[in-house]
């Protein structure tokens, strides 16, 4: 009886070949070792705010506290969006189960910033954080998105090197790990990018200061960093719009079809997450992002110690 890998074309070998090659080849830890601190310091954040907030929304007396959850839920028609974010928490609802999942979120997000426990303490973060998160999907915060699919990317990785030019073999989730990151960065930056190219608001600087003077009480508001040069200013404002909208439409492309221009795409994508930082205020944001694109840098595979 042939294997299903001699029944196979030419064509659909290499093909097959390419898939696997592109998500398991072994490769070095790279950066991973980079990311693996910031995601787990953004966790160690995250329940640290928590901390702080949950009684205020989540509390008996709350305005998100199961029953009134249950309301809005029910009045709003969203049910069947509400299914997707199951927690337990839903009916632990006691203060002293809360802290005692916090206070083992904070610590397993520092055991995981310096590399101790491998995946399981990875696992134990991440579910943790998706526990906490989706008890608040209704608060949900754009700074959610890299760190949901950071953590997750730990998981994929496990035990990674303390400091990132310490390698001792390849290992195949590595790779996937640092797959996991690319493909998903690029997608969701690349639709952010399109959609935003199509709206006129975001065109016409419009949408961007919008979000300067949203966020009055930001770094870049407060410092007076742009909000004083660029509110009414049409021309910068389309200037910066433009910048912000083109640098992943051509960072990326850059990126895929040009080996040597990677290493310069990923400064500059990771430039543009500084530069949305600045203008939101959003540094939890943007900083996970930058580190997301650290996965597009090529390892430098001559600075390893074997």
């Amino acid at each position: 009886m042939k294997n299903s890998r001699s029944s196979k074309t030419p064509r659909d070998a290499a093909k097959s070949d390419a898939w696997e090659s592109f998500w398991f080849t072994p490769s070095d830890a790279g950066w991973l070792s980079v990311q693996r601190i910031v995601f787990a310091a953004l966790a160690c954040w995250y329940f640290v705010n928590y901390w702080f907030d949950y009684s205020l929304w989540y509390g008996d007396q709350g305005p998100l506290s199961t029953e009134q959850l249950g309301r809005l839920v029910s009045l709003a028609d969203v049910a069947g969006t509400a299914r997707w974010y199951w927690t337990p928490l839903y009916w632990l609802s006691s203060p002293a189960i809360l802290n005692s999942l916090l206070i083992v979120g904070l610590v397993s997000s520092v055991a995981l910033a310096f590399g101790i426990g491998g995946r399981s303490i990875a696992v134990v973060t991440w579910l943790i954080w998706l526990t906490i998160a989706n008890r608040g999907w209704v608060l949900a915060e754009i700074k959610d998105i890299p760190l949901a699919i950071g953590l997750l990317g730990l998981v994929i990785a496990g035990a990674t090197p303390l400091f990132r030019n310490v390698v001792h073999h390849k290992r195949w989730n590595y790779q996937l790990a640092r797959r996991w990151l690319q493909v998903n960065a690029g997608l969701i930056a690349a639709g952010i990018a399109i959609a935003q190219w199509v709206n006129p608001a975001w065109r016409s600087g419009l949408a961007l200061e919008n979000l300067l003077g949203a966020q009055a009480d930001s770094i870049a508001a407060s410092n007076g960093l742009l909000s004083p040069w660029l509110i009414g200013n049409s021309a910068a404002l389309q200037l910066l719009s433009g910048i912000v909208m083109g640098i992943p439409l051509l960072a990326l492309p850059l990126w895929i079809f040009m080996k040597s221009a990677r290493r310069y795409s990923t400064y500059g994508l990771i430039t543009h997450s500084l530069l949305v930082g600045l203008i939101s205020g959003e540094w939890a944001y943007a900083i996970g992002w930058a580190t997301m694109w650290t996965a597009f840098l090529p390892i430098d595979t001559s600075a390893i110690r074997k």
